[in-house]
């Protein structure tokens, strides 16, 4: 039996794989992201019954749910690629959403009625985040004549920060929920967001200078990802914990004012093979 992909195979797993959690047979292999009841339970049974089983963590580290299914997979693929890897363990990066692409800046900025000023682009993942929303309202006073903002708030909070911008003399496109990110991603010029795999995928992707808080919980994962990036420098990283405003503004200022300082990050990035399309994630599939 052929160990390729089939056509419909691929297309029901670009359907079903998420940076989530989801799980999916595939010919004589079982390959899951561990995260969901249902992909454990997949995975546990499979290898019990002698199946070929492969699990996929995008991030730098195990979740509680991979870890344990790590001693009864066989295959162990990975988002993030470390110096110190076991020998059962394949490299492929995390899978980009399909919008992800790279437009012309200018184009960009006039869909967003921008004009040539840098932009600041902040969001806080899928459910928005209140410690973010508030910081990027501290941060306006500060920034607003030198700087645009765009701002995805999350559902939460939509109404209450967009009446704040309302009130202020700020250049800015404020959303709940934006589905053609690549239109932002190809306006930014700074991001400040968490710092979950898919996010730090697109931040690589875009070779985007980023100020990463990563959530508190999550795992701790977000933080191991957020981490990752720095030792590269190719971030800054703030813990929620230990926030204080005036070294976000001073970081703030210098990756968008210094040119030397955004090179570097931006260049540090490029050495970052992170976020992939879904044809180059399929094919380590092939490959197994």
């Amino acid at each position: 039996m052929s160990r390729k992909i089939s056509k419909t195979r691929r297309d029901f797993l670009k359907t079903s794989m998420s940076a989530a959690a989801t799980a999916t047979a595939i010919i004589n292999r079982t390959a899951s992201t561990g995260d969901m009841p249902f992909s454990f339970f997949l995975i546990l049974f499979s290898s019990i019954f002698g199946r070929d089983t492969v699990i996929y963590e995008p991030n730098v580290k195990f979740g509680k749910a991979n870890k344990v299914l790590s001693f009864f997979s066989k295959k162990r693929l990975r988002g993030f690629f470390r110096e110190k890897e076991d020998k059962n363990a394949k490299v492929i990066g995390v899978l980009l959403r399909d919008n992800i692409k790279k437009i012309d800046k200018n184009k960009a900025k006039e869909i967003l009625g921008f004009d040539e000023r840098p932009v600041i682009f902040s969001f806080g993942g899928s459910q928005g985040s209140s410690f973010l929303n508030m910081i990027m309202i501290e941060l306006i006073p500060h920034l607003r004549e030198r700087c645009q903002f765009i701002h995805l708030t999350g559902q939460r909070d939509y109404l209450e920060i967009s009446q704040i911008y309302n009130t202020m003399k700020v250049k800015s496109f404020v959303r709940d929920f934006y589905y053609p990110m690549e239109v932002l991603y190809s306006t930014a010029d700074l991001v400040v967001s968490r710092a979950g795999a898919s996010t730090l995928g697109e931040i690589a992707y875009y070779h985007l200078p980023s100020i990463l808080i990563p959530h508190p919980s999550a795992g701790g994962h977000q933080k191991e990802n957020a981490f990752y990036f720095k030792e590269r420098e190719a971030a800054c990283v703030f813990l929620q914990d230990k926030f204080l405003f005036d070294e976000f503004l001073r970081a703030t200022e210098e990756l968008l004012f210094y040119p030397g300082l955004r090179q570097k990050m931006i260049d540090n990035l490029k050495k970052i093979k992170l976020g992939v399309d879904f044809e180059e994630f399929t094919k380590s599939f092939d490959l197994l």
